[in-house]
């Protein structure tokens, strides 16, 4: 079968899920949904008595409670990733608009968690930095990583160390920040 002749069905099934978990996720995050399942669970725990508590009883709760759960696990991931998306798309546009901005941060999303780990440790440590300069002077990522490299690099006394040791530290994303625009974000004018 021709994979050209699924892609319309595929896009409408793709389509028809995006829209009823849209309107699931807004219907579901109402007060009145919140209302209904609320009167749902009063409405079971007075049949308690009526049922004498029993298996089935507890079993009926147990059972929607599962059902609706297992369900909304897949709507509410859903919406989470449209919004995330349209977050990361808009900031892509931000920083794709401002002179100076590094664009190599705009897919940081698709980085290991290491690397972010590592991006945001030398981004705290740039705010640092920027608050203790003078208004305007400029402090980049990049700067903090040659001082980093020559505080850090080990002494190799060996030719053994000499051979195994890594030609060169990997770059890492750079972007220019002035020190007042920092200083603003940590809350001083």
């Amino acid at each position: 079968m021709d994979s050209r002749a699924t892609t319309p069905i595929k896009d409408r099934v793709e389509e028809t899920f995006a829209a009823l978990a849209a309107r699931t996720s807004a219907a579901t995050g109402s007060f009145w949904a919140f209302t209904a399942a609320f009167s749902v669970v009063l409405g079971w725990a007075l049949l308690g008595p009526t049922f004498r508590f029993s298996d089935d009883w507890q079993l009926v709760i147990n059972t929607g409670t599962t059902i609706v759960t297992f369900l909304m696990v897949f709507v509410i991931q859903h919406a989470q990733n449209k919004d995330m998306r349209a977050v990361q798309l808009k900031l892509n546009e931000i920083i794709a608009a401002i002179d100076g901005a590094s664009n190599r941060l705009i897919d940081a999303e698709e980085l290991p968690d290491r690397e972010l780990d590592r991006l945001y440790t030398r981004y705290r440590h740039l705010v640092v930095t920027a608050a203790k300069a003078s208004p305007g002077v400029k402090t980049t990522v990049e700067n903090e990583r040659e001082e980093e490299v020559k505080t850090r690099e080990p002494l190799l006394r060996t030719e053994k160390d000499r051979m195994f040791a890594p030609s060169s530290t990997p770059p890492l994303p750079s972007t220019s920040v002035t020190s007042s625009v920092r200083s603003a974000s940590l809350g001083r004018r």
